[in-house]
């Protein structure tokens, strides 16, 4: 068809909104306004209804030719941290309405892993009022925090398919200690319904999750999961950039397609990590990773084909500038990173490698008056305060919490002592 009905349109939006009442009955903490919002559109032209929960807008976009297909989608965890912007798009919503699927996109006010009592409670009501049982293909998709979503929200629906990106199988402080890296998230509560991923994934007809291997937390979240039905797509050295490197290898659409069709075997599989070879992470992660096991043949070959543009792929240059200290070409390195501190000369993050660089070549104190200068005049002071309190003291570098503190309040700094295109003068 076309397009879904009017009657059964109006259907799903009445049982939507039946969540106005169920709250209002059982849990005050929960809006009592939530309720449909009139028809609205998605930049493609796609149209959706929206239910508008206490830390979350609900999309329902009714399918096209594959409306027998729910794709339930979650945003992941990159900033904004607040995103009152319910116009926004959802995960995938783009391609997944242009393929013609039916879609209920999760969009969260507020980046807290989908952790509060109205979003766990809107998803009781959804399985309670039997709203999945309307699709005979349910499909649960999200990276990272999405990711967690997407594995552990399974549940309400027993037998439908898994797409998870990079995804955490609980951010319990009490069951993985280990994960260290979202300590916002980690501050909810983590107890209590959908908590913990592994008691979902075991109800899944299938559970795909794509990650990098060599990224030991992702790993070690992904083999919590119970394996009886998980299908692991391996991507080395991309890191916790798994959706963005299939996206520039072109082979996201296929990957997701695939997976929502029950498509994806072995063969795609390999398709889609061999054409990941070729993205800017893989680069960024496989060359540093292979200079640590002193494989500096295989790095030398990579090089032939790396993305160097310091402005357009920041970290692959840093990461081949590593290799060229590593070998031994110091002055050609030199040579590298003053072009770069001349023409970037306020990019945090080129300036936290370059003061990197200088410190791990025996050149602190230079490493220390760019550090100074990065503090003062970096486009983004609240990165480079952020990495010199956690880093600085490991490299040997001197600063002063106290500097740091007053550069906050400086409106109208003055000239750094030394230039940017000094800094790797020998």
């Amino acid at each position: 068809m076309d397009f879904v009905s009017k009657s059964q349109s109006s259907g799903i939006v009445a049982d939507l909104s039946k969540h106005t009442v169920v709250t209002a009955v059982e849990d005050a903490a929960m809006p009592s306004a939530a309720a449909c919002a009139p028809t609205r559109s998605y930049q493609n032209g796609a149209a959706y209804f929206q239910v508008n929960l206490l830390t979350c807008f609900v999309d329902f976009c009714p399918g096209k030719q594959a409306y027998d297909t729910l794709v339930v989608s979650f945003e992941g965890a990159g900033p904004p941290f607040e995103r009152p912007d319910g116009t926004r798009d959802g995960f995938g919503t783009k391609f997944l309405t242009d393929s013609g699927y039916s879609v209920l996109a999760f969009k969260p006010k507020i980046v807290n892993w989908y952790r509060s009592p109205d979003v766990v409670e809107y998803f009781k009501f959804l399985a309670a009022s039997r709203f999945f049982h309307g699709f005979s293909n349910v499909v649960f998709t999200g990276g990272s925090m999405g990711g967690y979503a997407s594995l552990a929200f399974s549940a309400v629906h027993p037998g439908s398919t898994i797409v998870a990106i990079q995804p955490q199988s609980t951010l319990a402080p009490h069951i993985v200690p280990w994960e260290d890296r979202w300590n916002y998230g980690r501050q909810y509560d983590w107890h209590g319904p959908f908590a913990d991923a592994i008691d979902s994934t075991r109800l899944a007809k299938r559970v795909i999750v794509a990650y990098d291997p060599m990224l030991k937390q992702d790993a070690m979240h992904v083999h919590r999961l119970d394996q009886h039905n998980i299908f692991h797509v391996q991507l080395p050295f991309v890191g916790h950039k798994v959706g963005g490197a299939m996206r520039d290898a072109g082979v996201l659409k296929d990957f997701t397609r695939w997976s929502i069709n029950g498509e994806l075997d072995h063969e795609k599989c390999r398709h889609i990590r061999k054409s990941c070879r070729a993205s800017t992470a893989y680069y960024e992660g496989a060359i540093p990773a292979l200079m640590r096991r002193q494989r500096k043949k295989a790095v030398a070959a990579l090089l032939k084909h790396a993305p160097l543009n310091y402005e357009e792929f920041p970290r692959a240059w840093m990461a081949a500038s590593q290799y060229y200290s590593a070998v031994g070409e110091i002055a050609f390195a030199d040579r590298q990173w003053k072009a770069v501190a001349k023409g970037n000369s306020r990019n945090a993050r080129l300036g936290i490698g370059c003061v990197r660089y200088l410190a791990e070549t025996g050149r602190t104190e230079r490493a220390s008056a760019r550090l100074a200068w990065l503090l003062e005049r970096a486009v983004d002071k609240a990165f480079v305060r952020s990495w010199a309190e956690t880093n600085a003291p490991k490299l040997n570098l001197v600063y002063s919490p106290v500097d740091i503190a007053a550069t906050d309040a400086a409106t109208n700094p003055g000239e750094a002592a030394v230039q940017p295109n000094e800094m790797v003068e020998r």
